[in-house]
């Protein structure tokens, strides 16, 4: 997770790693802050109702940070509100984050299909969930 977070530079769109201290306890990540909570949360209580307007800028922000993991090689492989964070509450800047079930893929491999199975279920795709290779 932290070799991704590295790569992914300073997107806009995808939470950013100042730091990672190893300790022999534990791994420590000094994280970009996000008080806005996740992208759930802040369409139920924070902007109800949740804005056609909203929804197409939120579905432009994670796309486009989608796109540019995948420029870098990087597949998430769990998108979901849960990992969809809103930088604070006066804005409407999302940050795509928790790269836990993520993947490198080497450039000779981009194009190939992968197996394991990763994620959430109740987000998954259907080929996932019928354990089929998958893009």
């Amino acid at each position: 997770e932290i070799t991704i977070l590295q790569r992914c530079g300073s997107h806009e769109n995808v939470l950013q790693l100042f730091d990672a201290f190893d300790t022999p306890r534990r791994v420590l990540l000094v994280m970009e802050l996000a008080t806005g909570g996740d992208l759930l949360g802040w369409a139920t209580d924070v902007h109800r109702p949740f804005s056609e307007r909203h929804a197409a800028s939120a579905t432009v922000q994670i796309l486009g940070a989608i796109a540019f993991l995948h420029a870098q090689g990087i597949v998430h492989r769990d998108i979901k509100p849960d990992n969809v964070l809103v930088r604070d509450r006066g804005s409407f800047v999302i940050k795509v984050a928790d790269f836990g079930c993520s993947k490198i893929l080497p450039i000779a491999k981009r194009g190939a299909l992968m197996e394991t199975f990763v994620g959430t279920k109740v987000y998954a795709a259907p080929e996932i969930l019928r354990h089929e290779p998958y893009d």
